[in-house]
């Protein structure tokens, strides 16, 4: 009984989560009488039976689906259903079922509104729509933004539903896979002639720039350092021996960073300096981890310099010429007219009419900056207005906050979720990260990664770093 008291004392508190949500991370601590994989987990849910399993099979590949794009339906119309978007479609009804179901699930503050964050942009661009009255396509404002960021949304939810032990230990092999195939595709160009989308495809981009198994090379930069962060983070905290550990963190350190290297992406590589410095700074390392970290950005630098003429080019451009490189221009002219539009256009005028409205206030601009201004944060305040903008940075908010939560329990899955969610956020001021189907998943799943923490140890759980 005295024991009892005592560790329940002893016992940290995450903010937002009800106790009975997880328990004592402390290797001391006395092992549970049951099995968090066969029968249920933190939340009292029963894991066991064909719903569960199929939640987890379709959460484990999904990041695999999302970077080889299948093609299943075209419509007349010209939409095209992929296998990605019947993927995450399964796992609505899925959570759903499982989230009404399990009243006690609903005390975590964090992921509900993750998902309704999420979807608010692209409502708010088909009420902009009929508020600036520049088209009648209010469906095809939240198609578009379902397809690129909303249907991913859910996985937070669901892996906070389904999320054991065992799913956890196989996500990091899945991520290591992923990096793997990435870094194997950018060296070797020539195998994505296999893939269902030719590099060489109309709209694709030049093969000059490797981009691992997606037809965009920023993004497969973005996807290598988020996959890194995932795989590194639940490494931390769940990895039974130090040596399992250190082989595939090397494994899958070289391969992200190669992929960075050769994908040439000047976003990519300054999102992972960013996110490394956060680290660095922030993280109770040790003063090894930290320095090896460092040599290996400055080896990933030096490696992009030597493997590729167009990494040496695009970095002596981007330092030569700062904010007149034409495509940094090109960016920064059509920031600056997003804003001015969103001036006049205060609730938004949708994902489709970017084009109408800087044509009419400048002719000159070019197709790629009349286009998108590249950037999430931009793009968000010119299609849904300024609520949509402050949905995008509530969704950041919210998700670090999720991700702070666990620190008292797993600090170094924290950290590195941090540094990855930093990152992501560095993306979206020269990207649409994450409204991205390349990008969304895997941020999202970077998202629902501290859901690990919450999981009742046992016995032969409690051997990682974090215990």
């Amino acid at each position: 009984m005295k024991y009892s008291l005592a560790l329940q004392r002893a016992t940290p508190r995450v903010p937002g989560l009800a106790r009975q949500h997880w328990t004592d991370a402390s290797c001391s601590a006395r092992p549970r009488p049951w099995s968090t994989d066969q029968q249920s987990n933190r939340n009292g849910i029963h894991l066991t039976g064909i719903v569960p399993a199929v939640a987890r099979f379709l959460l484990l590949f999904v990041v695999p689906v999302s970077l080889v794009w299948v093609p299943v339906f075209h419509s007349e119309s010209g939409a095209t259903i992929s296998l990605l978007d019947l993927w995450l479609s399964l796992l609505w009804p899925l959570a759903a079922w499982y989230w009404l179901i399990t009243p006690r699930v609903r005390s975590n503050r964090f992921v509900l509104p993750l998902l309704l964050v999420s979807l608010a942009p692209g409502f708010l661009a088909a009420f902009g729509v009929f508020v600036s009255k520049t088209g009648s396509d209010y469906f095809l404002q939240i198609s578009l933004h379902m397809k690129r960021m909303g249907l991913a949304a859910v996985i937070p939810l669901a892996v906070f539903l389904f999320g054991s032990r065992s799913y956890f230990r196989r996500i990091r092999y899945s991520a290591l896979a992923c990096l793997g195939a990435m870094a194997l595709f950018s060296f070797l160009p020539s195998l994505t002639r296999v893939l269902p989308v030719a590099r060489d495809s109309p709209g694709g981009i030049s093969p000059e720039r490797a981009a691992g198994l997606i037809t965009n090379p920023n993004d497969a930069a973005y996807v290598a350092v988020g996959l890194l962060a995932i795989l590194t983070g639940l490494n931390a905290h769940v990895t039974e021996s130090r040596f399992t550990r250190a082989l595939t963190n090397s494994i899958g350190i070289a391969a992200a960073l190669l992929t960075i290297a050769l994908s040439g992406s000047r976003s990519g590589l300054l999102g992972l300096v960013i996110a490394a410095g956060y680290y660095v700074v922030s993280a109770k390392a040790s003063t090894l981890t930290k320095t090896a970290l460092i040599l290996a950005l400055a080896v990933t630098f030096g490696m992009g310099l030597q493997l590729s003429d167009l990494f040496r080019d695009r970095m002596h451009a981007a330092y030569a010429e700062r904010l007149g490189e034409p495509n940094v221009a090109a960016r920064v002219l059509a920031q600056q007219l997003a804003i001015l539009t969103a001036y006049d256009n205060p609730l938004g005028i949708g994902f489709t009419h970017f084009r109408e409205v800087y044509r009419g206030s400048s002719p000159g601009v070019s197709y790629f900056a009349s286009g998108t201004s590249d950037s999430v944060f931009f793009d968000t305040l010119l299609a849904a207005g300024v609520a949509g903008l402050a949905a995008v940075l509530y969704l950041y908010y919210v998700a670090s906050r999720y991700i702070s939560s666990v620190s008292p329990v797993a600090p170094q899955l924290s950290s590195i979720l941090r540094a990855g969610l930093i990152a992501m956020c560095v993306f979206g001021t020269a990207s649409v990260v994450p409204s991205s189907p390349f990008v969304s998943p895997t941020f999202y799943l970077l998202v629902g990664c501290p859901a690990i923490a919450l999981i009742p140890a046992t016995l032969r759980d409690r051997r990682g770093p974090d215990c």
